[in-house]
């Protein structure tokens, strides 16, 4: 099913911000605070290389976007409701984005689409109907990820027919035998039909008519095929004045499939009009689906009803273990900056970054890997190192609190983060806490090789 030729396309527009890059953004503010109070060169000059990085990553997205277009969508002709389905997604880019299928009011596909290829996106089948388009829904945030954009297309397809699954109770129907109705209950008994070869076993056989020879070579139940003396025929009724058409589309459907597995022929009377025979399965499927809409699928719910929440456009929050790590390697900088200068020799330092590198190991299995464990042995370790950093003694006014106690605290907090750093929205945080260091220890520090140690922050958190 695919047609290539795109319909209605939306403005490239933003979307929100990356799980924690907000945190970026307080980091940000205080560096500019830093600044008024210190009046440090260096740290003027980070806060510049944090605003062009900003409008790089504001920039980012939409040029990404601004050269993705989808040309087709394609996926199978037939489906049941809510059923897994393969959607085939052809789009020219230059880089990948990631994509949201939605068939009327249904997410039926999300994830990673690569231009100049064709994707298949793994999903599910819309609700019940005939459907003719869907909407695609693609989003970036460009290399650095931080501020998502989206772009929406209607692309037009061939038909698609999405049938309900089977009710647990069927429609009503008339029993028909030869030319004379018969209102009785039904009945899949054999009664007096001539054996006519065999056939797999179908829901409604009578476990009287199983060939147990035949069975017992094939492994599956295999049942005497019989020629009836009289033709039935099953008429179901539908109505379209029902209060939910979907339920009566899968009540008809429930009798259909019933009536076929009893070697019946049927046939659908709506609203009493004439029957509409039904061939087959296929047939059943179909029918069903075209069966009398409610409203229209692509019909979308006011705005002033839907549901208030923030946005997260972005896809994803796990984080890999060499994100991770890279994370950790980014924090090793700006702690050397801030602890160098106050006085740390090298086997304190050491004992800090091995308790940063611990955190990373602790953490970079996700979430639910011994999350309590992992808490204690993070708050155990926050509290070390600023007992083993802080120097009471040392403090007697505001001003000596600012250089023996302040700088310490930092790096015990950026010490505990390191040990909460398990998704996507922790990392933002732990690099937002190492910008933090860098920028105060700018602020601080004079010396001839700032210059240097700047260089390898900057570019940790790059």
């Amino acid at each position: 099913m695919r047609h290539d030729g795109a319909g209605t396309t939306t403005l490239i527009r933003p979307i929100g911000f990356a799980r924690g890059g907000s945190a970026l953004g307080i980091a940000w503010l205080i560096a500019c605070a830093i600044a008024l109070l210190t009046g440090a060169s260096a740290v003027v000059i980070l806060l510049a290389v944090g605003f062009v990085a900003f409008l790089a990553s504001l920039l980012g997205g939409r040029s990404a976007l601004s050269r993705v277009k989808v040309h087709s969508v394609s996926s199978a002709d037939l489906a049941e409701e809510g059923a897994d389905l393969a959607w085939q997604v052809h789009s020219t880019g230059t880089q990948r984005v990631h994509a949201e299928l939605r068939v009327g009011t249904h997410t039926v596909a999300v994830g990673w689409i690569e231009p100049g290829s064709t994707t298949t996106l793994t999903g599910c089948a819309p609700g019940r109907g005939i459907h003719t388009s869907v909407e695609t829904r693609c989003s970036s945030a460009g290399r650095l990820g931080l501020v998502w954009w989206r772009h929406s297309a209607i692309i037009e397809m061939d038909a698609m027919a999405v049938a309900p699954i089977a009710a647990d109770v069927g429609a009503p129907f008339v029993r028909c035998t030869g030319e004379q109705p018969d209102d009785a209950a039904p009945s899949t008994l054999a009664g007096r039909d001539e054996v006519d070869g065999i056939r797999q076993w179908r829901d409604g056989d009578e476990l009287t008519a199983v060939h147990w020879p035949s069975t017992l070579r094939s492994g599956e139940l295999v049942v005497r095929q019989r020629r009836r003396d009289v033709d039935e025929r099953w008429v179901v009724q539908a109505s379209t004045h029902s209060d939910d058409a979907d339920t009566e589309a899968a009540r008809v459907r429930h009798t259909l499939d019933r009536g076929l597995a009893a070697g019946a022929r049927v046939a659908v009377q709506v609203d009493g009009h004439d029957a509409v025979p039904i061939v087959d399965r296929e047939a059943v499927l179909r029918w069903c689906a075209a069966f009398h809409r409610d409203a229209d699928p692509g019909q979308r719910v006011a705005w002033w009803r839907r549901k208030l929440a923030l946005p997260v456009p972005e896809p994803e929050k796990s984080l890999t273990p060499a994100a991770r790590w890279a994370v950790a390697v980014a924090t090793v900088p700006p702690l050397v900056m801030m602890l160098e200068p106050l006085g740390y020799g090298a086997g304190q330092i050491s004992v800090v970054l091995g308790i940063i590198a611990a955190g990373a190991f602790f953490s970079m299995r996700g979430p639910d890997h011994r999350p309590t464990l992992r808490q204690v042995v993070g708050l155990v370790a926050g509290l070390g190192v600023a007992v083993a950093l802080i120097d009471v003694s040392a403090i007697d006014s505001v001003a000596s609190s600012l250089r023996f106690a302040l700088p310490q605290v930092l790096v015990a907090l950026v010490v505990m983060q390191g040990f909460e750093c398990i998704d996507r929205r922790a990392a933002r945080v732990s690099l937002a806490c190492s910008a933090m260091l860098a920028t105060y220890a700018a602020g601080i520090r004079v010396d001839d090789r700032l210059a240097a140690w700047l260089t390898a922050a900057v570019l940790g958190l790059a």
